[in-house]
């Protein structure tokens, strides 16, 4: 279900590989999205903002990475 939503991105089409680049892994970017989900679930008592822009695609069996992340938590 995920990768559909990801498929009908404007930049999906940069993901199947152009200009002799590789595919993107599009798992480890659904992993990584429902992970990101899970840790909003986990601190949603304490959580203020929670932004990851850009995720940034790898090749297959390279991953992915956040270029730059912000999280903000309630203090106890």
């Amino acid at each position: 279900m995920l990768e559909a939503v990801i498929a009908e991105l404007k930049s999906a089409p940069l993901f199947a590989g152009y200009r002799g680049r590789p595919k993107a892994d599009i798992s480890v970017a659904v992993d990584a999205i429902l992970a990101i989900q899970q840790f909003a679930i986990a601190e949603s008592e304490r959580l203020l903002e929670l932004d990851v822009n850009p995720l940034l695609l790898c090749a297959k069996g390279k991953g992915v990475f956040a270029a730059d992340a912000l999280i903000v938590l309630q203090e106890d």
